[in-house]
Parts: structure tokens; sequence; C-alpha cells
């Protein structure tokens, strides 16, 4: 269980590390910065960054 512990911690810093490149600061769906606090999600289909708003988005 310590292993998977340690595997999604890995995850997680990975994925904050790709959030702080400029050009994921923009949500790949409708391209706004205004979307507060930017992309917080992945869209694991495409591995791409999504706001909130376009998250619920089917």
């Amino acid at each position: 269980m310590g292993s998977k512990m340690k595997e999604d911690e890995r995850t997680e810093k990975a994925i904050r590390s790709l959030l702080k490149l400029s050009e994921n600061r923009r949500c790949i769906n409708c391209n706004s910065l205004v979307c507060w606090p930017g992309p917080q999600y992945v869209c694991s289909t495409f591995w791409t960054f999504v706001c909130i708003n376009c998250s619920g988005i089917q």
C-alpha cells in the first residue's frame, strides 16, 4: 500500500509541474484564462487540461 501512495504522490507532482507551464495555463477546450484558477482537470482521453466549466461538458 505504501508504494501505491508514493506512485500517487509522484503522479500528482508531475501533474502540478505540468500545470505550471505557460501552455497549460489555458483551458484546451475554451482557451480561456478567465476561468479561475485555470485548468484544474485532466482529460484522460486526450491527456489535456480543462477548466471547471469545460470539465462538465459531455
